[in-house]
């Protein structure tokens, strides 16, 4: 009889494990917003993360008992870094979208919601033989907050754009079940 030892080991060689690094990322458009070069911001994501999910609770208490009771689903931001080119198309991507998109800096107004948002974003896992396993979409997404890029003489790094994207809600999918190792 195999030990619990021994059918994890078992487990991990048959299915393989999942890596942090094997993934991209596909970049919806905001309808009310003409952005080009979707595909090469996206090319360019070098960090994100799965998204998170609290279910937020309140005690009600029956007949002497207290139990804890949801009442709503809150979702965090999800954070993306993008290596930014040359030319700096990235950062002026992400400044359209923000600056012209969402609120204008003239006239202080904001736009319409549906005019801002991109309908969806998505996260999609692969393996190492570059089999799609596992995605995540974020749905009606738009960028919150744009971090400052610090400019240094002395530097010899990459320029990084930071997004934290809000998004109403997600929904993941397993896309392959094969239990065939990963190379």
């Amino acid at each position: 009889m195999a030990t619990k030892l021994q059918t994890f080991i078992s487990e991990v060689k048959t299915r393989g494990m999942a890596s942090a690094n094997k993934y991209y990322v596909e970049l919806g458009v905001p309808k009310g917003v003409q952005l080009e070069n979707t595909r090469l911001i996206a090319l360019f994501c070098d960090q994100t993360q799965l998204p998170d999910l609290n279910i937020n609770t309140t005690p009600i208490k029956t007949y002497g008992e207290v139990r804890e009771v949801p009442y709503e689903n809150m979702y965090g931001n999800v954070n993306f870094s993008f290596y930014c080119d040359s030319n700096l198309i990235v950062k002026h991507f992400f400044d359209k979208w923000m600056l012209l998109g969402i609120s204008n800096p003239d006239t202080r107004h904001f736009n319409y919601y549906n005019d801002y948002i991109s309908d969806k974003i998505t996260i999609n896992m692969i393996t190492n033989d570059e089999r799609e396993v596992f995605k995540v979409d974020l749905f009606e997404c738009y960028p919150k907050q744009m971090q400052a890029v610090s400019l240094d003489y002395a530097s010899r790094e990459i320029i990084k754009i930071q997004v934290s994207m809000n998004y109403k809600y997600w929904r993941s999918s397993l896309l392959s079940t094969s239990t065939s190792a990963s190379s």
